[in-house]
């Protein structure tokens, strides 16, 4: 009964230009088009919502069946799969990186693309989670 209405809140919880807004912790979820600025509320998930229709490098619409991502931690050398926990939400406990302490760019994989654009920026604390540093 608890994961059935959790499924509804994320699906019914998903605002034009904000992103996701759920249970308390879950951050805000990044998509194709979105690019929210990560770490103003603490969270060990990185969220990538594929609602949105995901065109292939030929210029072809296709259904999102595979999402990574790559990024500084590691120099680029690994990428990491999103596991889906919900209909169209792709999530991945950043603490299985191993990041440091710090900001360190990253682009999300999907379908086997990088995305296009600038790259993402994600801030990660002592714990290794998602969090901006405190305003000094």
């Amino acid at each position: 009964m608890a994961q059935a209405w959790h499924n509804r809140a994320v699906q019914g919880a998903v605002w034009i230009g904000l992103g996701l807004a759920c249970a308390a912790g879950a951050g805000p979820v990044s998509s194709a088009t979105n690019r929210p600025a990560l770490g103003a509320e603490r969270t060990p998930f990185l969220r990538y919502d594929s609602s949105l229709a995901f065109t292939n490098a030929q210029g072809r619409v296709a259904e999102v069946t595979n999402v990574q991502v790559a990024g500084t931690w590691d120099v680029w050398t690994g990428r990491y799969g999103l596991a889906k926990s919900g209909e169209n939400l792709w999530e991945l406990d950043v603490r299985t990186l191993n990041a440091r302490l710090g900001q360190h760019e990253f682009r999300f994989i999907v379908n086997g693309e990088w995305e296009t654009g600038a790259n993402r920026v994600m801030p990660v604390n002592l714990d290794g989670e998602i969090e901006q540093p405190p305003a000094i």
